[in-house]
């Protein structure tokens, strides 16, 4: 967005008290780049008055020296700075922690600046002269938006950390899965060569006389194969006759 005079309409409107209850949290840091001696300490002496912590830097290079040992939660910056200018500083500021807003000032406002700007992340461009009610409005607008970004990236950080945990344990079932498939298997493998060894029939039914196990003998005497019948009803693999004559001692069981 360009300020623009017709701003101050705008601000007549649904935000002329805002700065009368201009909240932040405390301990909030701003910093102000700006090369101009008034503008930077009225800013300054507007922060204050507002409970944040300003720092005021007159260079893009100050500025980065500033934030090697400081943490600062908003930044306002003059496009035009000797050295660096400030869209290039816009830049590593917004490229060091995205969710830092930065506002641009400037005295000479084009749209391909303004593009610029956007296109890098600047959150608001505004432009000189303009009221500190104006600023009050868009730093405030833009600690919320701040706000909002933060809780985004908590709530995005625990989901990740919810599910590298959930991923963890899944890894661990699937494992103990996997040792206890191996457990059972070497089971049924030493229930096979032991009843295999027996010189009677032995079957292991479900409680729906379902076949889940046969031995070699009970493949012998009644001619079937045991993979052929695992899962199949009694009735079915033996026949009408075998399976009445069988039923009583199965009905002991």
């Amino acid at each position: 967005m360009i300020h623009v005079p017709w701003g101050r309409a705008r601000r007549s409107a649904a935000f002329v008290l805002l700065p009368e209850f201009f909240v932040v949290p405390m301990n909030t840091t701003i910093l102000i780049v700006e090369d101009d001696n008034q503008l930077r300490s009225a800013l300054g002496r507007w922060a204050k008055k507002h409970k944040l912590k300003p720092f005021e830097v007159a260079s893009a290079e100050e500025a980065l020296a500033l934030l090697k040992t400081q943490t600062v939660d908003l930044a306002i910056v003059d496009k035009r700075l000797p050295g660096l200018d400030g869209l290039e500083l816009a830049e590593q500021l917004i490229q060091a922690e995205a969710e830092r807003p930065v506002v641009l000032m400037t005295a000479y406002a084009d749209l391909d600046s303004a593009r610029k700007a956007m296109n890098i992340g600047v959150y608001e461009y505004i432009t000189k002269p303009f009221e500190l009610d104006d600023m009050g409005v868009c730093v405030q607008r833009a600690l919320q938006h701040r706000d909002l970004l933060l809780e985004n990236r908590t709530y995005r950080e625990q989901l990740e950390k919810q599910v590298a945990l959930r991923t963890e344990e899944l890894s661990k079932e699937i494992e103990e899965r996997k040792k206890a498939e191996k457990a059972l298997r070497n089971s049924e493998a030493q229930l096979r060569l032991i009843t295999d060894s027996l010189p009677v029939c032995f079957s292991f039914v479900d409680a729906n006389r379902r076949y889940k196990f046969i031995n070699k003998k009970y493949e012998e005497t009644f001619g079937i194969i045991r993979e052929d019948v695992y899962g199949k009803h009694m009735h079915e693999v033996l026949g009408d006759e075998v399976y009445e004559r069988l039923k009583p001692y199965i009905d002991r069981v």
